[in-house]
């Protein structure tokens, strides 16, 4: 059993688990020599995918690692109760940032408790800008 402190972690069945955690050392620390220790965890976890994410308290920096590898231009925290926010990224990286059946941007939104609208830099399609 693995023990991860001061970690954000997210486990689907069948689909990559995503770790957050701030510090420099720790993320090293977490990644192994050349990924052994994520090697390690991924054996023990039968071959399942996992994605190591540097977290970060500014929460539009940490919606950007947390979109990788999408390039992430523009996160725009939306007003209002609800922790929503609009992320905007380059036309030919709106399908890698919205993953496989929405796997990505549901990911994301579950690690960072926000609902993620993402758009493309040209603009939304179909809706006329507010």
């Amino acid at each position: 059993m693995f023990g991860f402190w001061n970690f954000g972690v997210i486990v689907v069945p069948s689909e990559p688990f995503d770790v957050g955690n701030g510090k420099r050392e720790n993320y090293r620390a977490c990644i192994g020599a050349r990924g052994v220790r994520v090697e390690k965890i991924v054996q023990e976890l039968n071959g399942e995918k996992i994605d190591v994410i540097r977290w970060s308290e500014d929460i539009a920096e940490f919606i950007s690692a947390a979109l990788s590898p999408a390039k992430v231009v523009k996160v725009e925290l939306l007003p209002g109760e609800t922790k929503s926010c609009r992320v905007t990224v380059p036309d030919q990286q709106l399908s890698l940032a919205i993953g496989n059946k929405g796997q990505n941007v549901r990911l994301c939104a579950h690690l960072t408790g926000y609902n993620i609208d993402i758009r493309p830099e040209s603009g939304y399609y179909g809706e006329d800008e507010e």
